[in-house]
């Protein structure tokens, strides 16, 4: 009797957890639906317009099936180190469980996520970046980013000019997606667009 009682006790406490979790967005494709699936038998990636993908860094220019046969990848997702309203991209481990899902818009990359406080479910872009800039987003629909696919199979993102990728360690000691960086310690790499995250 007095379990029953504690168990009737908690039903308003997991309802409230249940409302607080977050919400699918009207018009958003449930998760299984965002894995972008090869449209022929040559490679898994896709970035034709409307496609949705994971962005991973790499030491390779080469498109390949399986991301986690890439050489040095890494998985990318959002950071803010001082909860402000934009976010760097930085590399994760294997284990980290918030890898965006992006799609790029008129020049600019646009993914879904949580505040810099986890809150919410919010549209975020990437800002045009200056060469020696980390690669933000701020919250909108984007445009203008100067942002476009190209490479062997059409998998590597590109700035435009001559500037490349670069991974450089910030003063929070995380490696963050920097184009054209030069401070001591950056190392070039390849944004490649994937179907399925490496890990």
């Amino acid at each position: 009797m007095l379990f029953l009682s504690l168990l009737l006790s908690a039903l308003p406490l997991l309802f409230l957890a249940e409302a607080a979790l977050p919400r699918r967005r009207p018009g958003m494709p449930y998760r299984r639906d965002l894995d972008c699936e090869p449209s022929n038998g040559s490679s898994s990636n896709s970035t034709g317009p409307g496609a949705i993908f994971y962005l991973v860094t790499t030491t390779s220019p080469t498109a390949l099936a399986n991301s986690s046969q890439l050489p040095n990848v890494r998985a990318t997702s959002f950071y803010d180190p001082t909860q402000l309203s934009s976010f760097r991209l930085r590399t994760t481990d294997p284990g980290y469980e918030s890898t965006p899902h992006f799609s790029l818009t008129a020049g600019s990359l646009v993914a879904w996520n949580a505040d810099a406080f986890g809150r919410g479910n919010y549209s975020y872009a990437s800002t045009a970046t200056a060469v020696g800039s980390p690669l933000m987003f701020v919250q909108g629909t984007g445009g203008g980013g100067g942002l476009s696919f190209g490479g062997d199979g059409g998998n590597l993102l590109l700035a435009g000019g001559n500037a490349t990728w670069t991974l450089c360690e910030d003063d929070f000691d995380e490696n963050v997606v920097v184009l054209g960086g030069t401070a001591e310690g950056c190392v070039a790499t390849y944004l490649q667009a994937v179907s399925k995250p490496p890990y």
